[in-house]
């Protein structure tokens, strides 16, 4: 990915269960950092024919080299060896078929110790930490754990509902059954009838939760933290009208004689079946709009925009001006499955995910450089999980105090 001049480009990769590193962004030759990397990109089946047959015959020559230890700092020698070896293989067994792994465990496990000799710092979670200082940030408050299933149904008449607290099963409102509770973290509402009166629900996400939502047309929509749906009972004979904020997934059931339109502040978006990402939160500078199936209508101001799959519209709020490129399906869906991708994202664009997913607030006590990180990790871990990743580049540290993350540099 093209850097823009004067950023630095830091690399965070955060396997679940497994191993931390994180290094400058530049090309390696097969190397032992290099040969985990490619180990990595096997596991996640990018891999090509070539890369696989280049992992299967590399020679064994990868050593377990002593250097500069600091004991206080990563524990006794041997243990951080031996549990490395161990972790790595347990996890190298629980998968199944393709590469002679077992050739690999040793090579993965010493590249891994002369990474941390060389002072990257790699450790395991194990149920016996071996790392005493283990602190990349300075926390005086409890653990802030991630978001959840969690959002607020409002009624036309303002009555308002806690879906969390909403038992499973039918959802009743002045004696009218308009939908059900189908599980934790779900609602679906059914077809009424054309001549029923036209009521409008709005289903809104704290700051810290995300739900799901079946429309009265079958379509379905995923409401990431701090956004709302505002949508009627049951749509009209013209056409499927809705409102959002903040970031919403769409999966429009087909409807060639009634199009599907979301209305996101400054745009408005017109479909008749597909699926497509839309990015709107306030706080934000753009809007984004990301097709996955089928074709979108973007509409704002007098500019109009159609996007085929593979296509990102991208809307300006300061010049409201639009543009279009492409995307990275994993990277924009990544929400959806409980993980965050970032890729080449400043830090402030990082942050602002970080407090709308953990419920917290985040202060700058200095300046921010013009770094951009690029990494993932899941949206499940605690948020000191998260912040570590980014401390560990060396590049900013944090402080928390109760629900607040300071910036320190």
């Amino acid at each position: 990915m093209q850097v823009k001049k004067n950023t630095i480009k830091y690399v965070c990769r955060v396997q679940k269960m497994s191993l931390y590193q994180c290094r400058p962004n530049k090309h390696f030759m097969l190397t032992k950092q290099a040969y985990i990397e490619l180990y990595e990109k096997y596991e996640q089946g990018l891999c090509s024919k070539q890369e696989i047959e280049l992992l299967e015959s590399y020679p064994d020559d990868f050593l377990l080299r002593d250097g500069d230890w600091d004991k206080g700092l990563m524990g006794p020698q041997e243990t951080v060896k031996n549990t490395l070896k161990s972790t790595i293989q347990n996890h190298i067994r629980t998968r199944k078929g393709g590469i002679q792994r077992q050739q690999m465990i040793y090579k993965i496990a010493a590249a891994a110790i002369v990474c941390i000799t060389l002072g990257l710092l790699i450790r395991f979670r194990t149920s016996d930490p071996f790392i005493k200082n283990d602190s990349y940030i300075d926390s005086t408050s409890e653990q802030i754990q991630a978001g959840g299933f969690r959002a607020t149904l409002t009624l036309e008449d303002g009555t308002q509902m806690d879906l969390e607290e909403l038992n499973v099963g039918e959802l009743v409102v002045n004696g009218q059954v308009v939908g059900s509770k189908t599980k934790r973290g779900q609602l679906a509402y059914q077809g009424t009838r054309r001549d029923a009166i036209v009521k409008y629900h709005t289903i809104e996400t704290p700051r810290g939760g995300e739900y799901q939502i079946d429309l009265p047309d079958g379509s379905k929509v995923w409401l990431n933290a701090a956004s709302s749906i505002r949508f009627p009972t049951t749509f009209s004979q013209d056409n499927r009208t809705v409102k959002i904020t903040g970031e919403v997934y769409f999966q429009v059931a087909k409807d060639k004689n009634k199009p599907f339109i979301v209305d996101a502040g400054d745009q408005q978006i017109t479909v008749l079946g597909t699926k497509f990402n839309v990015n709107a939160y306030d706080n934000e500078q753009s809007i984004q709009t990301s097709l996955l199936e089928g074709k979108v209508t973007i509409k704002s101001g007098q500019e109009e925009f159609l996007l085929v799959p593979g296509q990102r519209a991208t809307y300006n709020k300061q010049n409201s001006r639009m543009v279009t490129d492409k995307f990275v399906d994993g990277n924009v869906l990544a929400w959806q499955r409980d993980q965050f991708v970032f890729d080449a994202e400043n830090l402030q664009s990082i942050l602002r995910k970080i407090e709308r997913w953990y419920d917290v607030e985040v202060i700058y006590k200095g300046e921010v450089s013009d770094q951009v990180f690029s990494g993932n990790i899941s949206r499940l871990e605690q948020v000191d999980e998260v912040l570590n990743m980014l401390a560990l580049t060396g590049m900013v540290s944090f402080e928390t105090k109760g629900r607040r993350i300071y910036v320190l540099n």
